[in-house]
């Protein structure tokens, strides 16, 4: 709501972004918070400001998308050696089509994803498939790819018990 927060939805330099152009980050500041105010606190979310004015009639401003956390994303090479970013919706959209996966976490070091999910083992191809078409759809070349089934995946420490994209360096031994 604008008259308890000012958004910012700006490039890697806090410069603003304009209407339908993706931003690299959001910076926040609480209007209303006295005890903790927070000012300009970025947020590594990738939004989109939606062009035009509020579909609900609302007087507030609205995202047109949400991309994901710029922490998250990957950079890939692509067929003719160039980069390109792969954001975290890309790696969600294909478990959205396999109901059997209940919960996937992937790990990347740098050259080799490994996809953990929880699910039947006969999932494994098709996770592997599936993962590697979206990379492509990307535009990126895919790594090499190994799909692991586990019983629970590993979360971040606190309360929130959060699952995200790992980036670390995955033990040497690979089958």
């Amino acid at each position: 709501m604008d008259d308890a927060a000012v958004v910012e939805i700006v490039d890697e330099g806090n410069r603003p972004v304009e209407p339908g152009q993706t931003g690299a980050k959001v910076l926040v500041t609480t209007l209303l918070n006295r005890v903790q105010p927070l000012i300009r606190y970025e947020l590594t979310d990738r939004v989109t400001h939606a062009i035009g004015p509020n579909t609900a009639d609302r007087p507030y401003a609205c995202l047109e998308r949400i991309d994901g956390r710029a922490a998250d994303t990957l950079s890939l090479r692509t067929r003719d050696g160039r980069e390109v970013s792969v954001l975290p919706y890309r790696l969600g959209e294909p478990f959205a089509r396999m109901p059997a996966v209940r919960q996937f976490q992937i790990v990347w070091d740098g050259s080799h994803m490994e996809v953990r999910v929880v699910a039947p083992p006969e999932v494994t191809a098709r996770v592997r498939a599936e993962v590697g078409a979206a990379l492509t759809a990307a535009g990126a070349v895919p790594p090499p790819i190994e799909v692991r089934i586990v019983e629970a995946l590993e979360r971040e420490p606190g309360p929130a018990a959060k699952l995200k994209l790992i980036k670390a360096q995955l033990p040497s031994a690979r089958p």
